[in-house]
């Protein structure tokens, strides 16, 4: 275990390194974060209906996808483990004492850790600063939130390893992540709340593990699952 924890520490260390990316990216999703809310404030002034969820909600939880952006992109980064796959340099991995899979699992963990504390977290505090975003509820939801965080950066990585492992069966595993790409863009919740959608739509979106990676999290933040259910959910995260 110990090699493992001091795999991911260096590689948080050699991520935080890239200090002018982080901020262009930072930058990006704080425009985009910026549009996509003016973009819903809009849909709900012209709404006919009153939606399930409130403004102030919908607001909040486009700025939260901005804050917690890695997890729905992170099982399409698998470069590393597909070319290893494809130069058959596994092979060589796997007969270290240290389990490739582990050492695997730690480095994106420490990367997308890195993302969501230097990128997504300035983000989070700039849009509360502007009034954009609500606080959770309570700190009880707020450590509520923490913890489902974490279940979805398991959950991410552990659909990259999956991502990653068809390149042993096929000779291109492109197209496979990107239809995976498509497929958890959508169902995470990550473009429309899911609780927007339609009654037979949203019921496919939870029988699916996509939404273990932003609007579990996010549902949590805002209070719309608690207590009991809330822990309920954050095992179907992890499940």
């Amino acid at each position: 275990m110990r090699a493992y924890i001091e795999f991911g520490l260096r590689s948080f260390r050699r991520a935080t390194t890239y200090r002018a990316a982080t901020l262009a990216g930072m930058a990006t999703n704080f425009f985009f974060g910026l549009i996509r809310a003016m973009i819903f404030t809009a849909f709900y002034e012209s709404a006919r209906t009153t939606p399930e969820m409130p403004l102030e909600q919908a607001v909040s939880y486009v700025w939260l996808v901005q804050v917690v952006l890695g997890l729905p992109f992170w099982p399409f980064f698998s470069d590393t483990f597909i070319a290893d796959i494809r130069s058959g340099a596994v092979a060589m991995q796997l007969i270290r004492p240290a389990d490739y899979q582990g050492c695997w699992f730690s480095d994106s963990f420490a990367r997308l850790l890195q993302m969501l504390l230097m990128r997504g977290a300035p983000i989070g505090l700039l849009a509360f600063a502007m009034g954009g975003m609500a606080p959770p509820p309570s700190w009880e939801i707020a450590g509520l939130f923490v913890l489902s965080v974490a279940a979805g950066m398991v959950l991410a990585v552990a659909l990259a390893q999956f991502t990653g492992a068809t390149a042993f069966w096929t000779l291109d595993s492109t197209g496979f992540s990107s239809l995976m790409a498509v497929v958890a863009t959508f169902f995470s919740g990550m473009l429309v709340p899911i609780a927007l959608w339609p009654r037979w739509l949203s019921a496919i979106a939870h029988w699916l593990p996509f939404q273990g990676l932003t609007d579990i999290p996010l549902s949590v933040y805002l209070g719309r699952y608690a207590g009991a259910e809330a822990l309920r959910y954050i095992g179907i995260q992890l499940a």
